[in-house]
């Protein structure tokens, strides 16, 4: 009895044990987190404003390349032009596509005006050195640097003359097969280019740019290595004279006239 009483006792003064607690975090508080405020990559790049209009070396598929090796440059001096000056500046559109003629007697222009001179010196010196690897090996017959070297200068020299030709012919072969048509503006400050991405401006007074009218076609020069052959079948008669002022009123001295007389 007395063992009864004290578990009784030792029962009644042991502490209620605390009801488990819920966890702070409720349901409305607990579920699936807010859509975060930043912006994944994909949607920024969309949000991002489009292109501002200025200076940009434009890479065009246009148009023709005047030299298989010579490439170091392959972009042209332009301005892009944004919505509001496209509005403002235009020019005479020239659609045109080209023959396999008309090809041949530009790239054959561009080529005489931007690779003779240049060739024509390396000629003379390769000229020069096979001469004297020639005398040497006369003198002595067993210099074999000599015959090699000599051999080597002649070939340099055919090359540069050779391959430039080959780059024509490939070209005029790809021309005969194509059905490809292009577009030109002629306006009083420059050459605009409608692309992809919008529409250049490429300017009379850029350095590398000029114009050579040949009797059935307009070589516009606009780099070193690209040009565009507009032939002049596809010029209007009533826009001809004032394609050709616009040239010439842009250009100076770097329009040429090369027709034969």
């Amino acid at each position: 009895m007395e063992n009864q009483e004290k578990d009784l006792r030792e029962d009644m003064e042991q502490p209620e044990e605390c009801p488990e607690q819920e966890s702070p975090c409720m349901e409305e508080t607990c579920g699936e987190p807010e859509d975060s405020t930043e912006k994944s990559v994909e949607e920024e790049e969309q949000d991002a404003p489009a292109p501002k209009s200025g200076h940009v070396k434009l890479v065009t598929d246009q148009g023709l390349s005047g030299d298989e090796y010579c490439v170091s440059e392959p972009w042209v001096e332009s301005d892009r032009l944004d919505s509001e000056e496209e509005e403002e500046l235009s020019g005479i559109e020239i659609r045109y596509d080209l023959k396999p003629e008309e090809a041949r007697a530009a790239m054959k222009a561009f080529q005489r005006k931007n690779l003779f001179k240049k060739n024509m010196i390396y000629t003379v010196v390769l000229g020069v050195l096979a001469l004297l690897y020639l005398q040497s090996v006369i003198r002595n017959p067993d210099y074999s640097m000599g015959k090699v070297l000599g051999v080597f200068s002649v070939v340099v020299i055919a090359l540069l003359w050779y391959l430039p030709a080959r780059h024509i012919n490939q070209t005029v072969k790809g021309i005969a097969l194509s059905t490809d048509t292009f577009t030109i503006e002629i306006s009083e400050v420059g050459f605009l280019i409608r692309e992809e991405g919008g529409k250049y401006l490429v300017r009379y007074n850029t350095p590398t740019v000029f114009v050579l009218e040949l009797e059935e076609v307009f070589v516009v020069c606009v780099s070193r290595e690209k040009m565009f052959a507009i032939p002049k079948r596809c010029v209007p008669e009533e826009e001809m004279e004032q394609v050709k002022q616009l040239m010439k009123d842009g250009l100076g001295s770097k329009y040429e006239n090369w027709i034969k007389s």
